[in-house]
């Protein structure tokens, strides 16, 4: 048994010393009637619980049982595998010396009070294979491994609301499956889809499990394959994208991506940077080359091009050989041109019905990013036959029919070879990155709120760690 038993009690993972209390409050301050103590003492683990706790045989393995701690409906047990003692014994003395030693001095009489008339069980066990289960849907589930279970720091979910259900807590370490590799997170992006996937705005297009880990885009380094990846080995720097769909997103320092959406970051940016990209690249990509189609000496207006997908949309586009036109702040003008807009119209100094009126030569692509009325009244300056492709919103079909278009609304696939295609422009200086707003991960709420407003300015990014002391922590493993 090691020096740190790492337990798992209602959804909360705890680091516990060699003698802990666990206790667990509910947000109103109200604590669970359901005390479990843990201890490491005299060579046997521990366990000082109410006398009427549940011991289940597990089916699948008989040489194992599972202890479980119900209250309200609510299960969460621990397998063990060995002798399991039970016994009433003196437990007087254990308790006072554990509840005066570890409780906060403004916790110890409330929770002493509910010692009062409970009678306890000692429940002892010698040393043999440990793992914490945990339960959803009537089912209980084995949620790490054997004996210690891995943990991480991450920011979750439990229900649909506003940023303050964003929640900074530990969570375990997730375990790569079939055609996915475990990553060490370094840098996660913010996409506006995961504000509207927290306040339940695309649950048509997202399956969620609470409680869910938001977050797609990611910066980090490979900490394990799992079963049939290759092309990745331990220790690489990568990024790319995690399936949001289930429970395991970006915002934590372990994530699980399927290889095939994974590639080696480009050489010379930094975990940041990288962190902005997959997302924005990709939609960026796709939009331009696999729904419009887009030729070398074609028009085409980016709506949004300041912003981290329209930024890439203008980069791509020029560096295909089109006429790029281009909506931006009086600040992001100079900006945008720099990226290789040829022409670029000021949004603030016209309303949205107005954008488009200087065009007077007709475009064979739109791409949107904005939405609106932007994006409708743009459809006027669309050649008939051309195309809008839409990142943001399904396209009228009755005003594409008026004007004879096509609209197109899309949600990109992130793909390895997307990824490398935009490396190895990064690399070769053709391509850079967005602007990016920093944010620690404690600080996730505020990086939803500027996310939410749509501020215009490239991309937000969460600094899940410091890549100079990770770096160091890597090279002596």
């Amino acid at each position: 048994m090691s020096s740190k038993i790492q337990l798992h009690e209602l959804g909360d993972f705890l680091e516990l010393p060699l003698n802990a209390v666990l206790a667990t409050y509910l947000p109103d301050g109200e604590a669970l009637l359901s005390p479990v103590w843990f201890e490491w003492r005299d060579g046997s683990f521990h366990i000082i619980t109410y006398k009427d706790v549940k011991y289940r045989n597990l089916k699948r393995d008989p040489r194992a049982s599972i202890l479980v701690f119900e209250n309200g409906g609510i299960n969460r047990g621990i397998e063990v595998r060995g002798e399991v003692q039970l016994d009433t014994g003196n437990i007087d003395e254990i308790l006072q010396r554990i509840v005066k030693r570890y409780l906060r001095a403004e916790d110890r009489d409330r929770y002493a009070q509910l010692l009062e008339g409970v009678e306890l069980a000692h429940i002892r066990l010698e040393p043999g294979k440990l793992r914490v289960w945990d339960h959803a849907d009537d089912e209980m589930y084995p949620v790490g491994g054997e004996q210690d279970v891995k943990i991480m720091k991450a920011i979750r979910v439990h229900k649909y609301g506003g940023p303050d259900e964003l929640k900074y807590e530990r969570a375990p370490r997730p375990v790569p499956q079939a055609g996915e590799v475990l990553v060490r997170v370094l840098a996660s992006g913010v996409n506006p889809v995961d504000w509207k996937m927290r306040q339940g705005l695309v649950q048509a297009f997202f399956s969620l499990q609470f409680p869910y880990i938001p977050g797609g885009d990611l910066a980090g380094i490979v900490e394990e394959v799992g079963p049939g990846v290759t092309g990745f080995q331990k220790g690489q720097k990568v990024y790319g994208y995690t399936a949001i769909n289930g429970k395991q997103g970006s915002y934590a320092e372990y994530t699980t991506v399927p290889a095939s959406s994974l590639a080696l970051m480009p050489a010379a940016l930094s975990f940041l940077d990288a962190a902005s990209i997959p997302t924005g690249a990709a939609t960026a990509w796709q939009g331009l080359f696999d729904y419009g189609k887009l030729q070398a000496g074609q028009r085409v207006l980016v709506l949004g091009a300041a912003g981290g997908v329209g930024s890439f949309v203008v980069q791509l586009a020029h560096l295909k050989g089109a006429y790029v036109l281009a909506t931006a702040s009086s600040e992001n003008q100079d900006y945008v041109r720099s990226l290789g807009a040829d022409e670029v119209i000021d949004y603030t100094k016209v309303p949205p019905e107005e954008i488009t009126g200087s065009i007077t030569d007709a475009v064979d692509l739109i791409f949107d990013a904005v939405g609106g009325k932007t994006a409708e009244q743009s459809v006027r300056v669309l050649r008939r036959g051309g195309t809008l492709v839409s990142a943001v919103s399904q396209p009228a079909p009755e005003l594409m029919e008026e004007h004879g278009t096509q609209g197109i609304f899309f949600l990109a696939t992130i793909t390895s070879e997307i990824l490398q295609a935009i490396a190895a422009l990064i690399d070769e200086g053709s391509v850079q990155t967005p602007r990016t707003t920093v944010f620690p991960l404690q600080e996730v709420r505020q990086a939803h709120e500027l996310s939410a407003k749509a501020h215009g300015g490239g991309r937000i990014v969460l600094q899940i760690a410091d890549e100079h002391a990770l770096s160091r922590d890597v090279e002596q493993e």
